[in-house]
């Protein structure tokens, strides 16, 4: 975890630091250095704040698992090299601040199969979405600067896009009380600015749920019921099935004696 207290991400802060799976920069920090993130081979999901305005070159490149960033409304500029091969990153929304996207930005994004732009064309460089087979731009009405293609990939108005579809519902299952539940929720065709609200029982809304995953901690008889998710972007929404959480009392633990055992390297060993 990033302190609250950080204002600047230095130049190559995490460069190869396989171990980092997800990262939200605090809304303290103001800058993210060149190559900050570089080589984050395990990292998946990155949250920039709108309070970072300068994100430096290379900050993501290789980054092969990211599969979801939000770009904060604060940055005004796509630097090079920023996600090149990125491979695991299936859409990205860029929001209206960008007003440029550097060399290479988006290259070889083999998953890239949508961009976003909430806001007018912006300034980018040829090259910014080369190798990029399968992706395409989706923009919205009464913005400017947008033709046939951009960046070399075609374009269509975001009401054209294909809408949200649920492809993993959340799964019924059973918790002792006091423990923890869990429920996920896999979908396709959703921008990454897309919205989740989960629902208990049809209407309650379930507080600070903002994302597919949705955990509860220390369950109590009062959260057994019917969980759902509600997935919006600009033009749809989809609702889940819904999926049953029951509560059991806990269970038992019991200490059992250890077994121990030694064998050969090399040799082979049964246990019963």
């Amino acid at each position: 975890m990033i302190p609250g207290s950080v204002t600047n991400i230095a130049k190559g802060a995490f460069w190869s630091c396989t171990n980092a799976a997800n990262v939200t920069i605090p809304g303290s920090v103001l800058s993210v250095g060149t190559s900050a993130f570089q080589g984050c081979t395990s990292l998946s999901s990155v949250t920039i704040p709108n309070s970072v305005t300068n994100l430096g070159d290379w900050a993501f490149y290789d980054c092969t698992s990211l599969t979801n960033v939000t770009i904060g409304n604060g940055v005004t500029r796509i630097g090079a090299m920023e996600f090149t091969a990125c491979a695991g990153l299936g859409g990205v929304t860029i929001p209206s601040s960008i007003t440029s996207i550097g060399e290479m930005a988006f290259a070889f994004g083999s998953s890239l199969s949508s961009v976003y732009f909430e806001g007018n064309a912006p300034a980018i460089d040829p090259s910014a979405f080369s190798g990029d087979n399968n992706t395409t731009v989706y923009y919205l009405p009464g913005t400017t600067g947008w033709g046939p293609t951009f960046g070399g990939c075609p374009t269509r108005l975001w009401e054209n896009a294909p809408p949200p579809s649920i492809v993993t519902p959340p799964l019924a299952q059973t918790a002792e009380m006091g423990a923890l539940a869990g429920f996920w929720v896999e979908v396709t065709n959703t921008p990454p600015a897309a919205a989740y609200q989960w629902y208990f029982n049809g209407a309650n809304a379930v507080g600070g749920t903002t994302n597919r995953y949705l955990d509860l901690a220390n369950v109590q008889p009062g959260q057994a019921g019917a969980y759902t998710v509600v997935v919006t972007d600009v033009y749809a929404a989809v609702t889940s099935a819904p999926a049953l959480l029951s509560g059991i009392a806990p269970v038992e633990r019991r200490t059992v004696p250890a077994l121990n055992s030694t064998a050969d390297l090399g040799s082979f060993l049964q246990l019963e």
